[in-house]
């Protein structure tokens, strides 16, 4: 085995060990849309300041000009103007790697939605933007540490959204690893570099 191959190991054992967790909703797909009061989905729990029983809707195979994810599943806000809380089922924290969002029609409509992320040493918001396009877009967010993040459409149509494909407990390409990635990459540089001192005595013999 030569230190590529190890070296290639080493960034897919790091890539397992993250351990990235993506909520699709596809659990919820049926023809219809749906609505919920609450809902939990892949190890998230969904909120809507609206409180009501429908204050969620859930885009069904049917709605095919609608969902942006066609004979999937995404999650809208069912009332204009509200904000959707997300928390860890169960508490505790998490990370938020990245979220699709889409305009809740699916119609290049376009806006901005603005997020707020809360830890344990306060309040953090971002504002977004989608562009006029048709189809989910994916932003890439990778904050650690929150007890909950929530979202709410300003500018879109409606104001609502609908969201997909929320990756959490890992980060995305690019982010800083956590301790035990840290720890593990580091082993494995090490491995590596025996590997090129023992092939360098091997030439040199």
């Amino acid at each position: 085995m030569n230190y590529k191959t190890i070296f290639a190991a080493i960034i897919a054992a790091n890539a397992v060990q993250a351990g990235a967790t993506t909520v699709t909703f596809n659990e919820l797909t049926t023809p219809g849309l749906q609505t919920y009061a609450s809902l939990d989905s892949g190890g998230l729990h969904f909120t809507n300041s609206n409180g009501s029983s429908g204050a969620l809707l859930v885009w069904g195979t049917s709605d095919v000009s609608f969902n942006a994810d066609p004979g999937r599943a995404t999650l809208s806000n069912n009332y204009g103007g509200t904000t959707t809380t997300v928390t860890k089922v169960g508490g505790g924290t998490f990370s938020l790697g990245s979220i699709d969002l889409a305009d809740v029609y699916n119609n290049a409509f376009g806006g901005d939605v603005l997020f707020s992320f809360t830890t344990g040493t306060g309040t953090t918001t971002q504002v977004v933007s989608l562009d006029n396009l048709v189809g989910l877009q994916t932003f890439v967010f990778n904050i650690g540490g929150l007890t909950s993040f929530s979202y709410l459409p300003q500018t879109t149509q409606g104001p609502w959204i609908q969201v997909d494909n929320v990756v959490f407990d890992t980060f995305v390409t690019g982010a800083v690893p956590e301790p035990e990635s840290w720890a593990m990459m580091i082993a494995g540089l090490g491995l590596v570099g025996a590997v090129m001192r023992r092939r360098a005595v091997s030439i040199a013999a």
